[in-house]
């Protein structure tokens, strides 16, 4: 979704397919979902699916190498939701993809 919201806003929204922090919107490091090692592999863990949380890449990045409770982390539980994030806008943001581009005023 905010791929596409990035297609549709590309100035006001951007989006770099590296990554590259600055020159992405905010929201994608904040809100996008990473897969991260509870024991990072650099300290022993795993790379299987025991040692997988989901995080959004702000957390993954700021943690880098340390174990949860050397931060003074804690996993919690998933919360529960009926919010299906941008997903009923989704028919309207692809179809921005075969539209010219509207002049920004």
């Amino acid at each position: 979704m905010l791929k596409l919201v990035s297609r549709a806003f590309p100035t006001e929204f951007p989006y770099h397919s590296h990554w590259k922090f600055g020159h992405s919107h905010l929201i994608y490091w904040t809100h996008s979902t990473s897969l991260e090692h509870v024991v990072p592999i650099a300290r022993g863990g795993l790379d299987e699916s025991s040692n997988f949380v989901t995080t959004c890449y702000a957390c993954n990045d700021a943690r880098g190498h340390y174990l949860l409770d050397e931060l003074g982390w804690a996993l919690r539980e998933p919360t529960s939701s009926t919010w299906l994030g941008l997903t009923e806008y989704l028919p309207a943001l692809k179809a921005t993809r075969t539209r010219k581009p509207i002049p920004h005023i």
